[in-house]
Formats: C-alpha cells, structure tokens, sequence
C-alpha cells in the first residue's frame, strides 16, 4: 500500500511537473512572441522616424534654398534701388545747376532757357526714361490734383520723364 502511494505520489508529482513545464513553455512562447512583436513595432516606429527626419531634411534644405534665393533678390533689389538713388542725386544735382544757372540771369535768355534744357533733357538717362511710364504720369488721379485750385501753386513735384512747357511766367520775352 505505501508502495502504491508513493507510485500516486509520484505520479501526481510527474504530471504536476509536466504542467508546470508546459505553462512555462507556454509563458515563454507568450512572451517571445510579444518580444517579437515589440520588436516589429520599434523598427517600424524607427523607420517611420527616419522617414519623417528625410521629410524634414530635405523640407529644411528646400528652405534654406528659398532663402538664399530670397536673399539674393533682395541684394539685386538694394542694388539697383541704390543705382536709382544714384541717378536721383545726380539729376538733382543737374536740376541745382540748372536752377542756378537761370537764376543768375535776370533777363532770362532764351538760348539760356533753350541750353538748360537741352542739358536737362540729355541728364535724363534711358533707363530712367524707360521706368517711367507715360501712365502713372497722366494718372486720372494725379491730373486732378494738378488742376484744383488749392494746389495750383503749391510746390509739388514734376514727374521726371515728361518734360511740361516752362510756366508763363518763366517764358522769355520775344525780342524784335
């Protein structure tokens, strides 16, 4: 009888030791299998980082090639802006002269007038003929300012590429 009770006993052990293996196997397998999981999960994770960070590159690079372009209107811009300020001064200079030089005559000779606007005439270089259109000149706007009475006489400027008839005022005397 003990013998049949130690073999029970012994049996009882096996099959508890051969379940005890098998949850094990069983929780190892689980546990694998979420490992292998957790790894397919973190490289796909990796490559959509990595697919994002290209993205972001090569955003960055399309940027910084945008700004250099940007850049480099701008110098182009501040350089024929700082020509243009060039050739304002110097025509002002022209006009100062000008202005002096009709100035000091009292009379007002006609082949003085003439001369000075010939040499008005050729300071006004082609180009800044050119960039000055006949439009913003004759503007609906800018000749009914010219007209009203309230600015008739008022110091205004005179657009650079159209050349008005001197003021009656300043017309020479005809002399017989």
């Amino acid at each position: 009888m003990e013998q049949g009770h130690a073999q029970r006993h012994q049996l009882q052990l096996i099959d508890l030791t051969s379940r005890h293996r098998q949850e094990a196997e069983l929780e190892t397998e689980r546990l694998r299998s979420s490992q292998q999981q957790a790894e397919r999960m973190l490289e796909a994770r990796e490559r959509a980082h990595r697919a994002r960070v290209k993205g972001l590159e090569e955003q960055i690079s399309t940027l910084k090639d945008q700004l250099q372009q940007e850049l480099c209107k701008r110098q182009q811009f501040i350089t024929r802006s700082t020509h243009c300020g060039d050739e304002i001064a110097s025509l002002r200079s022209t006009l100062s002269q000008s202005l002096q030089n009709v100035s000091r005559d009292p009379i007002l000779d006609a082949s003085l007038l003439e001369t000075e606007t010939r040499r008005l005439d050729e300071s006004l270089s082609p180009t800044m003929r050119r960039r000055c259109s006949p439009s913003r000149n004759t503007s609906p706007c800018r000749l009914s300012r010219i007209h009203t009475p309230s600015t008739r006489f008022a110091a205004r400027p005179t657009p650079l590429c159209t050349r008005s008839p001197p003021s009656p005022l300043l017309r020479p005397s005809v002399r017989k």
